[in-house]
């Protein structure tokens, strides 16, 4: 099974300011901009196995720090800023009908970062299936407590990002439902795009216009996503977060989609089918809660990441080592993005070193 990643970063000056990513982005390969101009996304190719996916990453994340070092900035993993400073916007029709749409809610998307893993599509029902279950890992790899300067969660990203920005339209950034079928969750994906361009016109936004701008693929942010134009499975749970925390989660979660692959999929327990048990939805949907309120502390989150297959003292989520202050003032969201950016710099160094993700994933 192909896959890729891709990953967000804040762009910082030595000091942990947030400065524009443009120039290093107008440099660098394989390198997008995002919705707020000190953000940018690094991607991979589709990789053969996981310690392709590993080098190609440790490359591509290397040669972008080297740009932005030759211009004394910084690459920062984290999902939210932490500040509450302004994030100058970037104009484009695209987002233009999804502020339309989405009123002033949109703005949180700005304040958010995270990490898109891409699965070839192999049995798409069951990778759907599958997927959806590992929704709560997020809190392996959590960056961040802060949004706006306010701790708000233990798992701040995902909180602003579904629970902010897409409240009033939660079928387009909210956890979907298992689907009983490929076909059956392709249906929704064409429900919601026509939704989509319905609720455009209702806000003086012609179709044509939206469709030029979006097709049914992407015009849904759920954290799981069918994207038949790329031929994946879109897993976008986690958070950006650091490089050698990714490739553990993506060696961890490739297992499992393989596994549910292989074996099929049930919902519930019971049974003598050999397919891999899933929570019912209403029981997921608890632990997801439960993870974005208290992470890997909440213990229905812990038994529920090693059922489904996760060694959770395998991680060391950054988030959970900030500490427990309320408010966060600009020093010290200026201390924690220089944190993280060290992290960051160590893992590439880590990543460049081995091919091989799973030895180099030990704590030594």
């Amino acid at each position: 099974m192909r896959i890729g990643i891709e990953i967000e970063c804040w762009l910082v000056d030595t000091d942990g300011h947030l400065r524009p990513a443009d120039e290093v982005i107008a440099a660098c390969e394989g390198v997008d901009s995002e919705m707020v101009t000190p953000l940018l996304e690094v991607k991979t190719p589709p990789c053969d196995s996981l310690s392709e996916l590993a080098a190609v990453l440790g490359d591509r994340l290397g040669r972008v720090r080297e740009e932005a070092r030759v211009r004394d900035k910084r690459l920062v993993p984290l999902g939210t800023p932490l500040s509450d400073e302004r994030l100058p916007r970037r104009t484009s029709s695209r987002i233009d009908v999804q502020r339309a749409v989405l009123g002033d809610d949109f703005g949180h998307a700005g304040y958010c970062a995270g990490t898109h893993l891409h699965f070839e599509q192999t049995s798409v029902a069951d990778q759907l299936r599958v997927l959806t279950a590992l929704d709560p890992a997020f809190a392996l790899v959590n960056t961040a407590p802060y949004y706006r300067r306010r701790r708000v969660t233990a798992c701040a990203r995902p909180h602003a990002y579904r629970r902010l920005c897409y409240r009033s339209f939660p079928e387009y950034g909210q956890l979907w439902r298992y689907p009983e079928s490929a076909a059956e969750w392709r249906g929704r994906v064409e429900r919601r795009f026509d939704a989509f361009v319905e609720a455009a016109a209702e806000r003086g936004i012609d179709p044509e216009t939206v469709e030029s701008e979006f097709s049914p693929c992407d015009a849904v942010w759920a954290p799981v996503c069918l994207r038949d134009d790329l031929g994946t499975v879109e897993w976008r749970t986690p958070d950006a977060a650091s490089p050698l925390e990714l490739c553990r989660l993506a060696a961890d979660a490739t297992r499992i989609v393989e596994t549910a692959v292989e074996d099929g999929t049930r919902i519930g327990d019971g049974g003598d089918d050999g397919a891999l048990s899933l929570p019912p939805f209403e029981r997921l949907r608890g632990h997801v809660d439960a993870a974005i309120e208290r992470g890997l502390a909440a213990p229905r989150v812990e038994r529920h990441l090693s059922r489904m297959g996760f060694e959770s003292e395998e991680y060391r989520p950054f988030g959970a080592e900030i500490d427990g202050r309320r408010r966060l003032d600009a020093d010290g969201a200026r201390r924690l993005r220089r944190r993280a950016a060290d992290r960051l710099e160590r893992d590439i160094e880590r990543l460049r070193e081995t091919t091989a993700p799973r030895a180099e994933l030990s704590r030594g």
